[in-house]
């Protein structure tokens, strides 16, 4: 029998092993793991909710709502009221109200003594019913906003959010530094719709009296009643590009301008591809 020792390298065997890199890397590794799936176990263990309905008892002309990164939901009815639920961790969202005649201001923040992960942060979601009318203004960050029914002027100014309505008969506006407009079912006599970097997605039941979009980067697609005519301007610099040849009448009363910087570009008659 060989005896191993005899074959060994005298120098490799006085070598230390180098252990210590090794193990501070796989504790690292470990504590980049450990430490999100903390934080999200214990945001959710500690999160806490309250939900309350804030009655509007004066009349309103128009409601202006600051949502930061908080949803808003936005219909019609007969007696205005906003419905709030909150949720948090550490730091209750604040929703404030306050009013200048019959402008009614709402405002939604995370204030508090520091900043959080997203996980132990807070949010809020807002449900707001306005008299028939009335016209509503949201200012987000990233929150997005629905809309339904809505036969006041609607506008929205995001740094990232998004925009849905369906059944909307009064103007819209929304400008973007990037986010998303999808609108169904539209009977608004007119839409401005500017992004940055998104999408613009609008469809039409009722024939518009001016549609302008703008994106610098995104589709855009609008779909307007059958039969319908406009004084059509349809520019896209980089993408494709399909106009329904029909859409254009230079003697039309109505208007559609649109275009995009690099993306596709549509308008076409409802249900037509």
């Amino acid at each position: 029998m060989t005896d191993i020792a005899e074959h060994a390298d005298p120098a490799a065997m006085g070598r230390p092993r180098r252990k210590g890199p090794w193990t501070a890397l796989a504790a690292l590794t470990a504590l980049v793991i450990a430490v999100p799936l903390m934080l999200e176990f214990t945001g959710t263990a500690l999160q806490r909710t309250a939900k309350a309905v804030v009655p509007i008892d004066r009349p309103v002309s128009e409601v202006r709502v600051d949502v930061g990164a908080a949803g808003l939901r936005v219909g019609e009815g007969g007696r205005p009221r906003l419905r709030q639920r909150l949720s948090w961790t550490f730091i209750r969202p604040s929703v404030r109200t306050f009013w200048s005649g019959t402008v009614l201001w709402i405002k939604v923040s995370c204030d508090g003594p520091s900043r959080f992960p997203a996980a132990l942060g807070c949010g809020a979601d807002l449900d707001l019913t306005v008299p028939p009318g009335a016209k509503v203004t949201a200012t987000s960050t990233s929150g997005g906003v629905m809309a339904a029914g809505l036969s006041g002027a609607l506008e929205m100014h995001t740094n990232s959010g998004s925009l849905n309505t369906l059944g909307n008969r009064g103007p819209i506006v929304f400008k973007g530094g990037s986010g998303e407009v999808h609108a169904e079912g539209l009977a608004s006599p007119e839409v401005d719709a500017q992004v940055g970097s998104g999408t613009v997605d609008l469809a039409f039941t009722a024939r518009p009296r001016l549609v302008r979009a703008r994106t610098g980067s995104g589709p855009v697609t609008i779909a307007v009643p059958d039969a319908t005519r406009y004084r059509l301007r349809a520019a896209v610099s980089s993408g494709d590009r399909e106009v329904d040849p029909a859409l254009n009448d230079p003697a039309a009363p109505g208007e559609i301008d649109v275009h995009t910087g690099s993306g596709s570009l549509s308008v076409r008659y409802t249900g037509r591809s």
